[in-house]
């Protein structure tokens, strides 16, 4: 289940207006093939003159971006006003793009990006060699991997970029919310490990030893947590009844501890967010118990996973893909050499570690032109609302002030615009 809230966490981060592209600039349409062999459609913005003009790429992240809100969500007409490009497709399944919008892998997305610096690398009013790519969230992963396997990659600049691989970035959103409500140490490592094994146990999965868990189980040196995690390993179709009932039992001595009973509020704050996102949990078959019991717990994560399997939204697919044995970002990012810029905000806690592991990969591989820059009291979309409440295309008109400016000026000072 706290990947149920985790997804529901990412959709709402980077959600823009919908509507017609704000831009005053001549745009060409352009298609081109995309990973899976389906047709993907963009624009590319281009600014006044014959140029050749350098070009920005520009790659959403998770919740699946049109052209339009991406491009306004980047407050791309700077971009052209100072000269460069822009070119900002349809994710799959969006606007003119063909394809399926949720089952993009992270490979996929990364072959969807170098075409798309191929689709507009040979014409004549592009610079061929100055095309880089701006990618926002999950797109920032996308940056990175695309950048460590081509050349064609200029520059990379990526807004609030996860650094560690897809479950720990699970992870470090359930601990901020229990954080948040005055849970630490150990006690919080063990109501996510839990967590963890029960979206597993959900899934069907035994792909718990790719999500890293063994370690930290070893180090409580306790035969119940090992056993849990063992029972989760080798379950299959054919005796997940029985490995449900196994974990139950092993379960119920945690049953009294504070820690667990938190599981309780994570999930009735999860079941209104999973509504507003389309699906119809109003007959769910499962309640969870008060005091909270390992069974219902079970139960109810699997109803639930089951419900979302079922569903005709379009998130269906994102809710209930396995992506456990996605690849850690460092691994890429290792290999970047190009230009790169990391902006995180400050207040999104959950990535409040991940400046750092950026800065020290870039020291220990000797990046001749890297820099991080996180901005105080900004959000995860780089909003500083004071604690006002904003939602959806409005947290752009909170961005932090010194964010484009700064974006500006570290590209064109690698890359300047054609006069």
């Amino acid at each position: 289940m706290t990947q149920f809230c985790t997804y529901v966490l990412l959709l709402g981060c980077f959600v823009a207006s919908a509507g017609a592209a704000e831009t005053q600039y001549q745009s060409r349409d352009i298609s081109f093939a995309g990973a899976a062999g389906d047709s993907l459609s963009g624009s590319l913005t281009l600014p006044d003159g014959k140029g050749p003009f350098p070009a920005i790429v520009l790659l959403g992240g998770s919740e699946r971006l049109d052209r339009t809100g991406i491009y306004n969500w980047a407050n791309a007409d700077a971009f052209v006003e100072q000269g460069m490009a822009v070119f900002s497709f349809d994710s799959p399944g969006r606007g003119k793009s063909e394809g399926n919008r949720w089952g993009r892998t992270h490979e996929e997305r990364t072959s969807d990006a170098l075409a798309a610096i191929r689709a507009i690398a040979s014409r004549p009013d592009i610079i061929e060699e100055s095309i880089g790519l701006y990618g926002v969230s999950e797109g920032g992963v996308i940056a990175f991997r695309a950048a460590s396997l081509s050349k064609s990659v200029a520059f990379a600049i990526t807004i609030s970029a996860p650094a560690v691989p897809f479950e720990s970035n699970v992870d470090n959103k359930v601990r901020t919310l229990c954080m948040l409500s005055g849970l630490q140490g150990e006690p919080l490592d063990k109501l996510v490990t839990f967590n963890r094994m029960t979206v597993a146990l959900a899934r069907g999965s035994n792909m718990i030893d790719a999500i890293e868990l063994t370690k930290t189980v070893e180090e409580w040196n306790d035969p119940k947590w090992k056993s849990l995690i063992s029972l989760v390993k080798k379950q299959s179709n054919v005796n997940r009844e029985s490995t449900r009932d196994a974990f139950v039992e092993i379960a119920k001595q945690w049953e009294s501890t504070d820690w667990f009973q938190r599981n309780k509020k994570l999930r009735e704050l999860q079941i209104p967010l999973l509504q507003l996102m389309g699906f119809d949990l109003s007959d769910l078959d499962a309640e969870l118990d008060e005091p909270l019991t390992a069974r219902s717990l079970v139960e109810f994560d699997s109803a639930v996973l089951a419900k979302i399997s079922a569903s005709d939204s379009p998130n269906a697919m994102l809710m209930t893909a396995d992506r456990s044995r996605e690849e850690d970002p460092v691994t890429f990012l290792m290999k970047v050499t190009c230009p790169t810029l990391c902006i995180y905000g400050e207040k999104d806690h959950d990535m409040s570690t991940y400046p750092k592991i950026v800065r020290d990969v870039f020291s220990s591989t000797k990046h001749g032109d890297s820099t991080v820059r996180v901005f105080e009291g900004a959000g995860h979309q780089l909003e500083v609302t004071n604690g006002k409440r904003v939602t959806g295309g409005d947290h752009r008109k909170y961005r932090h002030k010194e964010v484009d400016p700064l974006i500006l000026s570290w590209i064109l000072k690698r890359f300047p615009a054609t006069p």
